[in-house]
């Protein structure tokens, strides 16, 4: 069986960002072939952990994909801070004799966005709106990697590593059956002493807030790296939870056009014609026809913009998102955007991670201390049929069927643009419908 297949079969998506099918991704040749091992997002772990004790997986896979998609170059993209990882992947490099290079990084935020790696290692920006295919560049998380070791060993996806920090008894790292709801993993870390909380899925800048009454429907997905526990009155949930009016009303009032948000944007200093100030300015407009609001879909909501740059406080950021959506929902088709070039100054605009969690009210929760890693088994698992980029698997099991772990469970062609999913315990079938598949062991 082929690498592709392999991976197929697995059912493998992107862990590190939108869940692309990792086997369509590596359908294509590319003549770098990255790692994003930078693990951008402040108080995740994740991936930390699996450098560490799976790098030997991590560089076997690598060779798997760095042949299938021939690369003339194969680099591993990381921080220089993650000392014992780099120890443990030039060992694992040095035992297999792989031509593999690591390129260390400042700590910066967000090292871990696409568009910052492949310029940091190839030192060619990719033009805007663009893909690195488009640059006969390919990037893979690390995760995924481990994973896609495993899937050549016959295992599918259906484990998933998470960080669950923040305000709770016991921070940890927890190995979980996919589908594992979000209030389980938080009760096994000890829960939390808040009356009032919220929780992101993911990383604090990037991440999708939910509310306390949603953690029993909520669950871990192929892509889900971690959740954080916070205050319902943290600063980030306050800001979340701001209606888009209000944000209009806001910037139509108090944005002073002071250019703060776009003289640090990431995109903008790559050479990328986004300038959220002028984004801004139209969208307090309220005119959905203007044009500069089409810059708002090369963003890539890292946040600093409204977390770290803006003097008044407003949502850059929120913004963008929201424009995004509606761009996309009315079909506007977008300009042929053009770079400016990369800004002279980009090396040294970039934002130290330490700063931008001074600046959000994060720092009691980033120290990281020595995280248990605990593996858990779920009672009762709920696996959507959709897990990022794509269409949703087609179940392949009914009400009342008896499955073990690692059945196939829902399905879809090799031609498709998707993810199989399989059973991530054993049991019963307890309801499928058009978005998910819920397996209890209790039956």
């Amino acid at each position: 069986m082929d690498l592709i297949h392999c991976i197929y079969q697995a059912g493998l998506i992107g862990e590190g960002g939108a869940g692309f099918p990792t086997f369509v991704k590596l359908g294509a040749q590319a003549d770098n072939l990255l790692v994003n091992a930078a693990e951008c997002e402040p108080l995740l772990f994740t991936d930390q952990y699996i450098m560490e004790h799976y790098a030997h997986d991590i560089v076997r896979a690598l060779e798997l994909c760095r042949k299938q998609v021939q690369a003339k170059r194969t680099v591993i993209a990381i921080k220089h801070k993650y000392e014992k990882q780099i120890a443990a992947l030039k060992e694992a490099i040095a035992h297999y004799e792989a031509p593999i290079e690591l390129h260390e990084m400042e700590s910066f935020y967000p090292a871990g966005d696409e568009q910052s790696i492949i310029y940091d290692v190839i030192r060619d920006p990719l033009p805007p709106a663009s893909l690195p295919k488009d640059k006969s560049t390919l990037v893979l998380n690390v995760g995924t990697l481990r994973d896609i070791w495993r899937s050549t060993q016959g295992l599918p996806f259906t484990r998933k590593i998470v960080t669950v920090n923040g305000d709770i008894r016991k921070p940890s790292l927890l190995e979980v059956p996919i589908g594992t709801s979000v209030a389980q993993c938080i009760a096994w870390c000890g829960g939390t002493d808040l009356d009032r909380y919220v929780v992101i899925l993911g990383g604090p800048m990037m991440g999708r807030m939910i509310d306390q009454d949603e953690i029993g429907s909520e669950v871990i997905t192929k892509t889900v790296g971690g959740l954080l526990v916070l205050p319902y009155d943290h600063p980030l949930a306050v800001r979340r939870r701001k209606p888009i009016e209000r944000i209009r009303s806001e910037a139509r009032a108090a944005c002073i056009q002071c250019n703060f948000c776009t003289e640090l944007c990431p995109r903008y200093l790559k050479g990328h014609p986004l300038h959220p100030h002028e984004v801004m300015r139209a969208f307090a407009l309220n005119d959905p026809d203007h044009p500069l609001l089409a810059q708002a879909s090369l963003c890539c909501e890292c946040g600093i913009c409204e977390l770290y740059s803006c003097p008044m406080g407003l949502s850059p950021r929120r913004v963008n998102a929201y424009l995004r959506i509606e761009l996309r929902r009315r079909r506007v088709k977008m300009p042929a955007f053009q770079s400016e070039g990369v800004h002279s100054e980009e090396d040294v605009r970039r934002i130290p991670t330490d700063r931008m969690v001074m600046k959000t009210d994060l720092t009691k929760w980033y120290v990281r201390h020595d995280f248990p890693f605990e593996s858990h088994e779920a009672d009762e698992v709920r696996i959507p049929l959709r897990q990022g980029v794509g269409g949703a698997a087609t179940a392949v099991v009914k009400v009342g069927d008896k499955v073990e772990e690692n059945d196939l469970i829902a399905d879809l062609p090799e031609t498709s643009l998707g993810a199989r999913m399989h059973a991530s315990i054993s049991g019963t079938v307890l309801s499928v419908d058009e978005s998910s598949i819920t397996i209890s062991k209790k039956g």
